[in-house]
């Protein structure tokens, strides 16, 4: 992840907004990972959303180097 999105999900973290949809995000009640680098978000759509070819990624190395897959 690039330092400069690392900076912009940050500031999205303080002011309590959702770095895919922008609405507010309560705070107390974000989807996060366990890490603020990557965000808070109002919803697991919204996570799930913006990082969907990170996961799509990981699924797919996940199933390919999987020695229960070989």
């Amino acid at each position: 992840m690039a330092t400069t999105e690392v900076a912009h999900l940050l500031d999205l973290w303080e002011r309590c907004i959702c770095p895919y949809c922008g609405s507010h995000v309560q705070e107390g009640t974000r989807v996060v990972s366990g890490d603020a680098r990557e965000g808070g978000f109002c919803s697991i759509h919204c996570h799930s959303a913006y990082y969907t070819f990170e996961l799509a990624a990981r699924a797919d190395w996940s199933v390919t180097e999987s020695p229960t897959h070989a």
